[in-house]
């Protein structure tokens, strides 16, 4: 029997209890309110570039098929995606999001972990780090569907709107 069955099998339970941890019941207790929502604005690309960095830091030190795989997948979120019409995040927007001044203490410490860990672990752990924060957003993984869609039915249901009304991001990102 392949190993691959058993690794999947495992990072799907440990994505699956990612979601059952105080935290995450938490962020999904509280009301998101408008100035909230400014706050994860602020945050959000911040997020967005730091795993375009990790990304690359994991393809540094893996084997070729591996750094293809990487590579299919980054082309869509750094240089264009059909889906969006555009990259995940603009030029513009990216530039934003290397000033960190106004990022939070703990989500600084994040960002610089995931770093921390795709440039210094083996190249099959830097690819772990990194995959595992797909794979939060897929329905067919997690029980009761991923963090983008929970996020996004708990933006309308905190603010209003519709889901069809969100941006193209959080639809993509929803599947």
């Amino acid at each position: 029997m392949s190993l691959w069955p058993k690794v999947r099998e495992e990072l799907n339970l440990i994505v699956n209890k990612h979601f059952d941890t105080p935290e995450y019941h938490h962020l999904f207790s509280v009301k998101l309110t408008p100035e909230r929502q400014k706050i994860w604005d602020i945050h959000y690309p911040h997020y967005i570039k730091s795993r375009r960095d990790c990304w690359g830091a994991a393809a540094v030190k893996a084997p070729l098929d591996v750094k293809r795989a990487i590579w299919e997948h980054e082309k869509d979120e750094l240089i264009f995606d059909k889906r969006m019409g555009s990259a995940h995040l603009t030029d513009e927007q990216m530039a934003e999001a290397t000033a960190e001044a106004n990022l939070l203490p703990g989500v600084r410490a994040a960002l610089m972990a995931w770093m921390y860990l795709s440039t210094t672990r083996p190249w099959i752990e830097a690819l772990t780090v990194n995959h595992i924060t797909e794979r939060k957003n897929n329905p067919a993984i997690v029980k009761g569907g991923g963090f983008t869609a929970r996020f996004a039915h708990k933006r309308v249901a905190d603010q209003g709107g519709t889901i069809e009304g969100l941006d193209i991001n959080t639809k993509v990102h929803m599947v």
